[in-house]
């Protein structure tokens, strides 16, 4: 046939660069809640970014000195993505909430917070590690 292969997994990706500041912030601000110890949080955040593309070089762990400001706008941005995109990029917050075997009720709210704001439907009985 003459029709064109689709590249879902790498539209989607190019699509996710642009926001790359936006998502950097997002799993950033999950990772430190979910973990006390830095490193921790680092190697969270990277476990996450890395399911989300693992060809890409995303930003460093950072969380801004205002995050609920900055997440705010952030998830406001990616609002605009697409429900596909927005559920696989809920898969890989979940490797970041999940990255140390450990749940905190802080973490799985923020989680709540974080798929309400994309309109995206989150169990509401999730547990981290168990879903």
């Amino acid at each position: 046939s003459s029709r064109p292969r689709r590249q879902i997994k790498s539209q989607r990706s190019t699509k996710l660069t642009r926001y790359e500041y936006e998502l950097g912030v997002v799993f950033s601000v999950l990772a430190q809640e979910g973990h006390t110890v830095r490193s921790d949080a680092m190697r969270a955040y990277r476990a996450g970014m890395t399911h989300l593309s693992s060809h890409h070089t995303w930003p460093s762990y950072h969380v801004p000195s205002d995050w609920p400001v900055a997440l705010d706008s952030s998830l406001q941005r990616l609002d605009a993505l697409r429900p596909l995109v927005k559920e696989e990029l809920l898969e890989s917050l979940k490797v970041t909430v999940r990255f140390d075997g450990k749940q905190r009720a802080s973490e799985a709210e923020l989680l709540r917070v974080i798929a309400a704001l994309l309109h995206v439907s989150l169990p509401l009985d999730y547990v981290p590690g168990v879903n």
